[in-house]
């Protein structure tokens, strides 16, 4: 068994320069229940300071036979998709989203928006991962993708020369990969 050395590392491992996790981008397109919101999308754009490639578990269905257990493939299930925005004093993206999640559910009354069907309420968000010569490697499209969660903006005397940001965590229905970079010569394929 041969060793690897620096150059075969270099020539197999990282020939490209590496993936870098802080080149990409997320692009929201907005649900109807928050549609005068157009200006908020864009800045979610620039705002979106953290993200990820949604990650899913592929579920395990149990047989037993004579003592034993075998295991099969079950259904796919997508996890929820988290991101950390920044805010700006405009407040802008923070109230679309408190919008959004009030159309889904009135804080005042406890009831759907009667606009805010299924068609009306859930969104699609592209997700870009980018290489550093600002070419697409991976785009992730989330489908039927809404806000279950708002996260706090936490305040604090004590906290100085920061920018105050909060989280957002998303359910959604469905991922595909859209397009990919084919530097491996390996084929796109759909998730």
């Amino acid at each position: 068994m041969a060793f690897a050395t620096i150059d075969n590392f270099l020539q197999q491992g990282l020939q490209y320069n590496g993936a870098r996790p802080s080149r990409f981008m997320c692009n929201l397109t907005l649900p109807n229940v928050v549609s005068g919101y157009t200006g908020a999308s864009e800045k979610f754009t620039y705002t979106c300071r953290a993200a990820s490639i949604p990650s899913f578990d592929v579920g395990v269905v149990s047989v037993g036979y004579m003592g034993r257990v075998l295991k099969f493939s079950g259904d796919r299930v997508w996890n929820n998709w988290k991101t950390t925005v920044i805010l700006d004093q405009d407040y802008i993206t923070r109230t679309m989203f408190e919008a959004w999640s009030n159309g889904i559910d009135a804080l005042d009354q406890n009831v759907m928006d009667p606009t805010a069907s299924y068609t009306n309420y859930k969104a699609t968000m592209d997700i870009y991962h980018l290489g550093q010569d600002d070419s697409v490697l991976a785009q992730y499209t989330l489908t039927g993708i809404w806000p279950s969660s708002v996260g706090p903006i936490s305040l604090s005397w004590n906290q100085t020369n920061a920018i105050s940001e909060f989280d957002v965590d998303f359910a959604f229905d469905n991922c595909k990969l859209s397009s990919g970079n084919q530097i491996s010569g390996l084929p796109v394929y759909s998730v």
